[in-house]
């Protein structure tokens, strides 16, 4: 009982973020930003071709994590 008591606690003191909170804290209206430059990345690989779509695909993946990652920590910090 007293390990509950501690739990329930804690959950005031911080309480959980919905899921709500958190697409709002990754911020999706700048996500076009984190993608223009893979599109201009991509194009010049076309343009020398070179162009691989896995590449494509992860360096994608990498940019909006990267720029979600920087949001949440921008947040954080914000306190």
């Amino acid at each position: 009982m007293r390990r509950a008591s501690r739990t329930a606690e804690r959950l005031r003191l911080h309480p959980v973020a919905t899921v709500a909170e958190w697409i709002e804290g990754a911020r999706p209206r700048t996500l076009p930003t984190m993608v223009s430059p893979v599109l201009v990345g991509c194009g010049a690989t076309i343009g020398a071709h070179a162009f691989g779509p896995w590449r494509a695909l992860l360096a994608l993946i990498v940019a909006l994590a990267l720029g979600v990652g920087v949001n949440y920590a921008n947040d954080y910090s914000d306190g």
